[in-house]
């Protein structure tokens, strides 16, 4: 399995071809991800991380059809970013932007959203998305957030800014 970690930053994991712009980093490959084509072969990688990476960089339509350009058919992608409610969402300078349950669904053959066809070629299922960060809890350990994560779209739509959290977790496989 081939792994790649897009904007590794100091977390670049051992077994991982790691991209990242910051010329200190360990990464093995340094380049702008605002800058397309990302220099690396289509159709190479089986599970790509990118963790609290896509809020920082402008364009993320085209960061999505370079992932979909690199990796191969049912590949995972594994995406942690702020959600919108979260207060660090608002405080990061460098935050272009924040996201909700639904912000793939352009990206997501079937659901409303990918009616609008932002992309040509970037199709995903969406395998999994959790909002509160990326480690599930049992629902006795936070009641609350097992609530919100049954039902995402009344929480995000009423209660989002009552009980904020600060990031979501998706992962999506790759559709070819």
């Amino acid at each position: 399995m081939k792994k790649l970690d897009i904007g590794c930053g100091f977390n670049k994991r051992k077994d991982a071809v790691g991209i990242d712009k910051n010329p200190l980093a360990p990464a093995d490959i340094h380049h702008d991800l605002n800058i397309f084509p990302y220099p690396l072969s289509d159709n190479t990688f089986d599970d790509i991380s990118m963790i609290n990476v896509l809020e920082h960089l402008k364009d993320v339509v085209s960061v999505m059809e370079e992932i979909y350009r690199v990796a191969r058919n049912n590949a995972r992608l594994h995406i942690s970013v702020p959600h919108f409610s979260g207060v660090d969402n608002f405080t990061d300078p460098t935050h272009l932007r924040s996201f909700s349950s639904k912000s793939f669904d352009y990206f997501i053959p079937g659901s409303e959203l990918f009616e609008y066809k932002y992309s040509k070629t970037a199709q995903f299922k969406k395998i999994f998305c959790y909002i509160g960060g990326k480690t599930v809890k049992p629902f006795w350990k936070n009641p609350f957030l097992y609530w919100i994560n049954r039902n995402k779209d009344l929480y995000e739509r009423r209660f989002a800014f009552f009980y904020p959290q600060m990031t979501i977790y998706f992962v999506l496989e790759v559709i070819k």
